[in-house]
């Protein structure tokens, strides 16, 4: 029994066991997420998990250890010479201590410590203290920390072996590891777990039992129930404490147990109640707390959940959806976001998050009180604040539903309860209480829900054979009816409806909804147009068609339509986007997938009074539309949305103030304030600080007293001016959707989004005091606004002191003090006039020369090669930059490829583009790129040209093989035709002629037939529109995307066309150059 105990024994055992399936209900997949070896981890076993102080996640696995941060796995390996470097392969334990290290003990035999400000590893020896049986290999398998700050270290063997005395300690003072000395009564052999409780108190549970030692270091016995389950043949597999300082224990038969140290009472739960047909196979692995205290329990199959106010296990998704069935647990970690990671034997890292925004009820055959199946089309809120919600799309198993938003219960009624034969319900009203018109395709009925009979009613003035698609009854209590024949009313009083013919207007008489404006009249939404019924004159008019009149809608097939609080009328339309419509002024603005639209179909609007804002159904998922900001914030289905597809005018907005929205697969529910409140913001955090390329670490003679994570302000000398400041912005629940910016204040006056990159380079620096500030936003555009910030002071040189200058002042007072005040100023005056005239047409000629020059430097004639199609485009700026592009065909048909920018305008930049052809003519395709780039950048640094150098991109084209080197270029972009996937390769490095033997790096890939490429200089990204916004990265990758499968030249006016209207047509500030390559 006691080999079996043994961590790394148990999952050989596990290895064996044969898999049955546990019946799992509720576990939603879409919130799973796995990685594997193909993702970045080192190894498909991952048997340790640690969440560290700042939100990394540390994976020890079977081949290594890597820190995941949400973007990519870093890993860590071992170099024979580095002695910095970790050591060990097969990770047995990890642990971050008080003082922000992190403890790691590796096989074979080896105790780690990681340091997070050097960014170094040491090893401290431990197996000397052992004592045990020749070629008995052995480990720390758990690490943990007392109240006072000791670090103890568990001991076991591999293959369970008994060790006289496993536990030891690390002495702060004199930096080693130590023996803890027990007295003679009590012996600790083979440790497997090691915890601590709320007042640092440490349990230890051995070979030996379950011992206690308290904030004295005192160790004593624990009177836990261990005979009880060796009676049993049952042991411990993981324990921890609550936050009650109670010890829970799951077993090798996944019992649960609750045990209270002080009294030595205990309570114990059967997992076989949840799940029966399996129990005897069900092993407990490992278990954690979560921020409420419950516990998520990994087995052997899979994972389970324990819910401590209800005392009782709960079910988890059906098996063929549920991606942990199978799987055998060996850890769990919650971090501060509530995201659960799952360590695997086979499966490698799972990722758990309950991040459901929103509440969604649909179908369910095994629920009787589910909604009935099909798109919920029509969503009505009656007298008694009941919500009624019709179905279609399923025959007779669709109907009506009756939800109680109070209880949330639903009653469900099908249509072959009350009208067997129907399956379509468009429109129902409550005239009045208990009592219901409904249209179906077989004509108009009252409906009884008390009963659930129907009564066929005629409508006078109505043909029965119209479809009515909806009711209205309006503020004077007049009857609407909306149907595909026209629009109908019945005044109050009155029998006979009266008829309105829209195709008079060379309008739609297929009317599919009304909305009763509050200074208009009532507004007509149809399949072709939107039309205006005016209370005062009888008529109808259209609106948004006629250019003579006003603006014109996108398209005239109108979904939805609402009036917010302001008089504004939002529109929205199938496939034309949403419209802003001013009905004084005729004016229309419209929103597309362009400004953040998540589809072009808008199937419901309401309005978010509060937050200033909109709520969209569309045909894609939900939108948050800020109508301030003109920003909108998307939700998908793994944000708890019923699905992506909604249903045309399936929107309320409760009396209670709850906003629902039908669709395919059922309605989402919500409250406005309640979507915010369940998103965590990012972690934001500075991670390094270079000057000069060079990281700095805090010690005696370093500028940083504290790791730059904690530090606040930083003074530098007027000569440490060279800046790169690195950052992060942890949040896992979508990370690709994170958005990061970041602004130097007194330096620039705009947010930078920092794209993939998490770092920002201000090379030479004047001095003064500026703050370095970053912000974030999860994925649901939840900002960290507070941020990070740090104080950076760049101290003035000795001659630009204050009593320098105030020498400089008293010479020039001697200098002038002589010369009479009338000549100077005539002499001034004279010369200033001149001089201007001669400044202006120096300058003029000047940027003409640099304009010639620069056009001289580029390709006459672009490369026609058999495999490759080639175009490119250059703008330059008004007051010239230095782009620059050219290219190279070998003997062997290998092209080579440069683009390059320029620091400067005019002749200077000019001349440092003259001199990087020069270079480029002579060696570029001659020389290998690491070689190329290293003489070039020293060349240009040693002929002294100050602040000039030269950012400058390369790449090499043979067969399908491709290289590349950047030297502080933008990325280089692939659009993958297979794929059909933006790939973003980015190498850092520094411009050229900036540092002196900077470290160049290259890196190669493969094309394939179909796939784009895409150079730029930062030109475009860094283009300002009138609101001071960039173009940015992510704007290029999303045009690419779009335009990629057209030809080159195509591409290139796409790319003109996009600059153009993101600055209205004006001049840009900087050079725009892009080149597109082809792959035939």
């Amino acid at each position: 029994m006691k080999s079996s105990m043994n961590k790394y024994f148990k999952c050989t055992v596990l290895l064996i066991i044969l898999s049955t399936s546990i019946s799992f209900s509720q576990l939603n997949p879409n919130n799973i997420t796995q990685f594997t070896e193909k993702d970045g981890i080192p190894g498909s076993q991952v048997s340790e998990i640690l969440i560290d102080r700042f939100g990394y996640v540390w994976i020890g696995t079977i081949n290594g250890l890597a820190r995941y941060d949400g973007y990519e796995f870093k890993r860590f390996y071992n170099d024979p010479n580095d002695t910095t470097s970790i050591k060990g392969l097969i990770i047995w334990s990890l642990f971050e201590d008080s003082k922000g290290r992190i403890w790691i003990a590796s096989s074979p035999e080896i105790l780690n410590l990681y340091d997070q400000v050097t960014k170094s590893f040491k090893q401290y020896e431990f197996k000397h203290l052992i004592e045990r049986p020749a070629n008995v290999e052995i480990g720390i398998i758990k690490i943990c920390e007392d109240g006072n700050g000791r670090v103890y270290l568990g001991v076991s063997s591999t293959f369970g072996d008994t060790l006289s005395s496993s536990l030891l300690y690390f002495d702060e003072q004199e930096n080693k590891v130590k023996k803890f000395l027990t007295p003679d009564s009590i012996k600790i052999q083979n440790v497997f777990n090691l915890i601590n409780d709320k007042n640092g108190n440490v349990y230890i549970y051995s070979y030996t039992g379950f011992f206690k030692i308290d904030t004295d270091r005192k160790i004593s016995r624990v009177l836990a129930p261990i005979k009880e389950l060796e009676n049993n043949n049952e042991y411990v597999t993981d324990f921890s404490c609550d936050k009650d300082a109670h010890i829970w224990l799951i077993t090798n038969k996944s019992r649960l147990m609750d045990f209270d140290p002080q009294t030595g009472k205990y309570k114990t739960y059967h997992q076989k109640e949840f799940d029966k047909s399996n129990y005897d196979e069900l092993i407990g692995t490992a278990f954690v707390f979560d921020k409420d205290d419950n516990l998520w329990i990994g087995t052997n199959k899979g994972l389970s959940f324990f819910n401590k106010v209800k005392k009782r296990f709960e079910s988890f998704g059906e098996p063929s959806t549920n991606p942990t069935k199978n799987e055998n647990i060996l850890d769990l970690k919650m971090d501060s976001f509530g995201t659960l990671w799952i360590g695997t034997q086979f499966g490698g890292l799972f990722k758990y998050e309950e991040r459901t925004l929103f509440n969604s009820y649909s179908s369910t055959s095994s629920d009787k009180n589910s909604l009935t199946p099909g798109w919920a089309d029509n969503i009505y809120e009656a007298h008694d604040g009941k919500i009624w919600i019709t179905t279609s799309g399923q025959g007779n198993s669709s109907g009506i539903n009756i939800f109680d938003i109070k209880t949330r219960v639903i009653e469900p009624i099908p249509f072959q309860k009350f009208l067997p034969g129907n399956f379509v319900i468009f429109g129902l009203i409550e005239i009045s209480p208990g009592e219901f018109l409904i249209n179906t395709e077989k004509g108009v009925y009252s409906f009884y829900p008390e009963t659930k009979k129907v009564n066929r009613i005629e409508l006078k003035g109505v043909p029965n054979s119209i479809f009515i698609h909806d009711f209205l009854k309006d503020k004077y209590e007049n009857l609407w009816l909306c149907s595909f024949d026209g629009l109908y009313k019945r005044n109050k009083g009155d029998d006979v409806f009266k008829r309105y013919d829209l195709s008079l207007l060379q309008g739609s008489n297929e009317i599919t909804g009304a909305l009763e404006s509050k200074k208009h009249g009532l507004w007509l939404i149809t399949t072709n147009g939107l039309f205006l019924y005016d209370y005062k004159t009888d008529k109808i008019t259209r609106h948004g068609f006629d250019k003579t009149k006003g603006d014109v809608f996108v398209t005239q097939d109108i979904n939805s339509i609402h009036e917010d609080s302001k008089g504004t009328v939002w529109v929205g339309t199938w496939q034309g986007g949403l419209s802003k419509y001013n009905v004084d002024t005729k004016k229309i603005k419209t929103y597309t997938r362009n400004d953040g639209l998540p589809s072009m179909s808008i199937q419901g609007i309401l309005e978010d009074e509060d937050k200033e804002a909109l709520w969209l159904s569309t045909f894609d998922g939900l939108s948050f539309f800020n109508t301030r900001s003109e920003k909108f914030n998307n939700f998908s289905i793994a944000d708890g949305i019923q699905s992506q597809l909604f249903a045309e005018s399936a929107s309320l907005k409760t009396s209670q103030g709850l906003f629902i929205f039908g669709g395919a697969n059922g309605i989402t529910i919500f409250s406005s304030n309640d979507v915010n409140n369940n998103s965590i913001p990012p972690k934001v955090f500075l991670t390094d600080l270079k000057l000069f390329n060079t990281s700095i670490v805090p010690d005696d003679n370093s500028i940083l007293e504290k790791p730059i994570y904690e530090t606040k302000e930083i003074f530098l000398a007027h000569d440490q001016n060279n800046i790169t400041i690195e950052f992060t912005a942890l949040h896992f629940s979508n990370p690709s959707k994170n958005k990061t910016l970041y602004k130097l204040e007194n330096f620039e006056n705009v947010w930078r989004d920092a794209g993939s990159q998490h770092s920002a380079f201000y090379p030479n620096l004047p001095p003064g005091e500026y703050l370095f500030r970053v912000k974030a936003a999860n994925n649901n555009g939840v900002w960290n606004e507070t941020g990070v910030s740090l104080k950076i002071i760049i101290k003035s040189p000795w001659w630009q002191t204050w009593w320098a200058y105030s020498f400089y002042f008293i010479g020039l007072v001697i200098l002038i003090g002589g010369i009479r005040k009338y000549e100077l100023d005539r002499r001034r005056e004279k010369e200033n006039k001149k001089f201007l005239q001669l400044e202006n047409d120096r300058k003029t000629k000047e940027l003409d020369e640099a304009r010639n020059l620069q056009l001289s430097m580029l390709p006459k004639v672009l490369p026609q090669l058999p495999n490759l199609d080639i175009a490119v485009y250059m703008k330059t700026a008004t007051e010239v930059g230095g782009d620059y592009y050219d290219f190279i065909v070998g003997l062997d048909g290998t092209l080579t490829v440069a683009i390059g920018d320029a620091t400067g305008h005019g002749m200077k930049a000019g001349t440092i583009v003259s001199m990087v052809k020069a270079l480029f003519a002579s060696s570029g395709s001659r020389l290998d790129m690491k070689t190329y780039f290293d003489q070039s950048s020293d060349a240009l640094k040693g002929i002294e040209l100050g602040r000039l150098m030269m950012a400058f991109m390369m790449i090499k084209i043979k067969s399908n093989k491709i290289e590349i080197a950047n030297a502080g270029m933008p990325p280089l972009y692939i659009y993958r035709k297979q794929s059909k996937v933006i790939e973003e390769i980015l190498i850092k490095g520094m411009p050229l002629g900036a540092i002196k033997d900077f470290p160049y790096e290259t890196r190669e890939t493969e094309i394939a037939p179909g796939d784009t490429l895409l150079l730029l200089s930062d030109g475009l990204p860094e283009l300002q529109n009138e609101q001071n916004e960039h173009y940015g990265y992510t704007r290029v990758k999303g045009a690419l995307k779009r335009s990629a499968e057209k030809e080159p030249e195509e591409i290139i006016n796409y790319f003109k066309n996009e600059s153009s209207k993101w600055v209205n047509g004006k001049d840009p500030d900087d050079d725009v150059t892009f080149v597109i390559i082809k792959v035939k």
